[in-house]
């Protein structure tokens, strides 16, 4: 585009380009001529404007043929890459817009992930926690158990403790029933000169023999 220009500018300063150099040429020549015959160039440019030529400023048609394709050519050129750009713009716009729309899907994913992790953690958590919650009531269900087995060994130990007390003082009373006998017994034995030996007989007689004959011996009978 900067050489089309250059070319441009090349084929309109052509001529000027030319004057420039006559000019130069003739400052040149004017240089080395005498100053007696040397004017001053106010008055060279007022003599070119009484008398102008305008030769060296008529261009040629073929050159404003030529300028004209050239432009029209760059105006094509123009056209072509603003086309250009206009379309990769509409591509850049369009990949951008399905960039963003990936970028979402991606974040939809990543979030539609971590919801799904977060559920199957909290539906393991759950579960955990049923599982506790059922060995609770497990253990309560045995605690209780337990409880009741152990109300029931202090029942039956509680029994026995009444059953043993209430044994002892039946032994007790046996005993003291079965000394006071023997101590009558013994007292008989010796009025009547009984030999001990029936002593031991006397022991082996019933409950009601040894009452019967402590009340005897007591002078009941």
């Amino acid at each position: 585009q900067t050489n089309d220009a250059d070319d441009i500018f090349g084929v309109v300063s052509y001529p000027l380009s030319q004057e420039l150099h006559q000019e130069e040429g003739i400052k040149s020549d004017n240089e080395s001529l005498p100053k007696e015959n040397m004017i001053p160039y106010s008055e060279h440019m007022a003599s070119n404007d009484e008398h102008p030529s305008g030769s060296y400023l008529q261009i040629p048609a073929s050159t404003f043929l030529a300028l004209n394709a050239q432009i029209t050519s760059l105006y094509k050129v123009n056209e072509e890459r603003n086309q250009t750009l206009e379309a990769k713009t509409q591509t850049i716009d369009t990949l951008t817009t399905k960039l963003e729309r990936y970028k979402l899907k991606v974040e939809q994913l990543d979030t539609n992930r971590v919801k799904s992790e977060l559920e199957m953690a909290l539906a393991e958590r759950k579960k955990h926690s049923n599982e506790l919650e059922e060995e609770n009531i497990q253990l309560r269900i045995a605690i209780k158990g337990r409880d009741a087995s152990l109300e029931s060994v202090k029942s039956e130990k509680t029994n026995i403790i009444s059953e043993k007390k209430s044994i002892e003082a039946k032994y007790v009373d046996e005993l003291i029933l079965l000394t006071n006998a023997n101590k009558v017994a013994a007292c008989l034995l010796q009025k009547i000169q009984m030999p001990a030996q029936t002593i031991l007989m006397l022991s082996k007689t019933s409950k009601i023999a040894y009452q019967d004959l402590y009340k005897t011996g007591l002078g009941f009978a």
